[in-house]
């Protein structure tokens, strides 16, 4: 079974360079957004997560059955949410 990545930034400049990268390579990936409508382009070819590294209750339902995660953050505090919510969710 594939592992799924839950690409964090997905519509950033970071973000739009490294998913055609990784669907080039055959990953399964989970895009975590604020606006699904930011990855519309990429079709049926990525998951969407909607959410907001400010909201930390978000990232629950955006980490089940991911298996690593890119995280892209802007504030330290969003850091902090998305490894709290890792922890929660026995994301290793």
């Amino acid at each position: 079974m594939q592992n799924k990545i839950l690409i964090t930034g997905a519509t950033g400049n970071i973000g739009k360079l490294l998913i055609p990268s990784l669907l080039e390579r055959g990953q399964s990936l989970r895009a975590f957004v604020r606006d699904e409508r930011k990855v519309a382009y990429l079709g049926d070819r990525v998951e969407r997560a909607v959410g907001d590294l400010d909201k930390p209750e978000t990232l629950k339902p955006a980490l089940e059955g991911v298996d690593r995660m890119f995280l892209v953050t802007v504030a330290p505090q969003q850091d902090i949410h998305a490894v709290e919510a890792a922890k929660r969710a026995a994301f290793q």
